[in-house]
């Protein structure tokens, strides 16, 4: 039940949760999507929603020290780009002050770092550093949860908590975890590398890094486009993201070898849109285009036109419903006018040609061979 209630309320989501194939724990995924007030109707309200932000990331984050991971709904890049368009068209300032002051609340309200103290105080000697670096690797993968959701919400951050996010996580987790073993942590030279990184934030915080790194995470950019999504190890894209364009197109979808491939949405700067899928970059397959004219085709593509069966809405109220060659009527057909007479036969470069009939709303009927959209005989 708990997968069905996933499957129907968030379906794209649902479906980047089962392209691998893995069993998952569908009570827990449901859990966090209720707390997102995604599974309800309901609007979600401020600081609710932040509370519940923390809550997941931090049960996730606990878990992760444990023989049953909790699935990490976080992880998920169509997850933290929702979240990271929310906080980013947050303007007014009672409610930047109420999230930033939720966000300090629930920084300071973490268990991970209690549990972090407690797995790593339990652990045996020769599983200490192995321990110690996985506990760390969690704590980066935090970072970047949350640098992804509040990425341009961030200046809001720094202003109402004078410190930027990454300062602040970084002071807490040095604070009540890295300096209880920070002996110990020297003293291992697998653990060094983590008690320098900390050294080196507390002795000058400006030197700090607090960019996201772009290798397996959220987000690259260059001269051009702005692209926010999933990166293979290799730094191209691979898996699911958006990217905006600097001709101020976008597509969100999925991505192959660093290719539009797969499902996904193309917006164009002029209004027109394509949702459907794509390989290797173009169009190809089922999908429907809605062109800037206002004109809708849906149907079969490829390699970028309009290819196979399909059906095309004219903004004028003409109708052709049939198959397409190269971008062209070129096939079986019926094409209807907004008048109500509509044309069934053979099309060649939308144009009539071959045998065809055409019913007029006056009840006559002409039939016969027709070449170039002429009827030459009867």
């Amino acid at each position: 039940m708990a997968e069905n209630a996933v499957k129907e309320k968030v379906q794209e989501i649902y479906m980047l949760i089962t392209r691998a194939g893995k069993h998952h724990n569908w009570e827990t995924i449901k859990e966090d999507f209720e707390k997102l007030f995604w599974l309800d109707p309901t609007e979600s309200a401020e600081p609710c929603l932040t509370q519940a932000i923390w809550n997941i990331v931090d049960e996730s984050a606990s878990s992760q020290l444990t023989l049953s991971p909790r699935y990490n709904i976080m992880k998920l890049v169509k997850v933290k780009m929702t979240l990271n368009q929310y906080y980013a068209k947050k303007i007014d300032e009672n409610s930047i002050k109420k999230i930033c002051q939720a966000i300090s609340v629930e920084m300071g309200n973490m268990t991970f770092i209690d549990k972090c103290l407690n797995v790593l105080s339990s652990c045996a000697t020769d599983t200490f550093a192995p321990t110690a670096s996985r506990i760390y690797d969690i704590f980066l993968e935090v970072k970047r949860i949350f640098s992804s959701i509040y990425m341009h919400f961030e200046k809001h951050i720094t202003k109402e908590l004078n410190e930027s996010l990454s300062e602040k996580l970084d002071k807490i987790f040095y604070d009540n975890f890295i300096v209880q073993f920070s002996i110990r942590l020297n003293q291992d030279r697998d653990t060094k590398y983590i008690l320098a990184e900390f050294e080196k934030f507390q002795k000058n915080k400006s030197s700090f890094d607090e960019s996201i790194p772009c290798l397996n995470t959220n987000f690259a950019i260059n001269e051009r486009n702005y692209y926010f999504g999933e990166i293979s190890e290799e730094g191209i894209r691979e898996g699911y993201g958006k990217i905006e364009y600097s001709s101020k197109d976008t597509y969100e979808g999925f991505w192959h070898k660093d290719k539009r491939h797969g499902r996904g949405l193309y917006l164009h700067k002029n209004g027109g849109k394509y949702l459907g899928n794509f390989i290797e970059n173009l169009p190809t397959g089922q999908g429907c285009k809605i062109y800037n004219s206002g004109n809708t085709y849906t149907g079969e593509f490829l390699n970028g036109k309009k290819h196979g069966q399909g059906v095309m809405k004219f903004n004028n109220g003409d109708t052709f419903e049939g198959e397409w060659v190269n971008d062209d009527m070129h096939g079986i057909g019926k094409y209807t006018w907004n008048t109500g007479d509509y044309y069934i036969g053979s099309f060649v470069h939308d144009r009539q040609e071959g045998k065809g009939s055409l019913f007029l709303i006056n009840g006559m009927i002409l039939s016969g061979i027709w070449k170039a959209g002429n009827l030459l005989e009867s």
